[in-house]
């Protein structure tokens, strides 16, 4: 980020990956992002942390362990405590077919793996800019 680069105001941010590597990557982008974050490796691990956490946005992986981000996503969605929570599915598919599924499960967002920093940054500035 440049000096004149707008700060977006701070949000809490869930990161959901198996991945433990890809994970703490995701972390570091959203923490140059000047955004606090924590991470969860499973859905069971998302689901137990998000209501006390309170995150604005969950970034959640689709292929996770025992229970799929399809239907972490749907567990969260049934929750009232997180029902302004903006939620992002990450995976490697980018195929039509691919965000409607996860559009069926209730995500708000379909962001394609590797993200970048440009998406990211846009996907923060479209939740900012929806809350105005």
């Amino acid at each position: 980020m440049t000096a004149d680069t707008p700060t977006l105001p701070r949000m809490n941010i869930l990161i959901v990956d198996d991945d433990k590597d890809s994970a703490m990557t995701l972390g570091w982008l959203v923490e140059m992002l000047g955004q606090d974050y924590k991470l969860a490796h499973t859905g069971q691990e998302a689901l137990d942390m998000a209501p006390d956490y309170n995150p604005n946005l969950v970034l959640m992986d689709i292929s996770l362990p025992g229970m799929t981000g399809y239907e972490a996503c749907q567990k969260m969605r049934e929750n009232p405590a997180l029902a302004n929570t903006i939620i992002a599915a990450q995976t490697g598919w980018g195929e039509e077919q691919h965000r409607q599924k996860t559009k069926e499960a209730g995500f708000d967002h379909h962001l394609v793996k590797p993200i970048s920093v440009a998406s990211l940054k846009e996907l923060l500035e479209s939740i900012q800019k929806a809350k105005a």
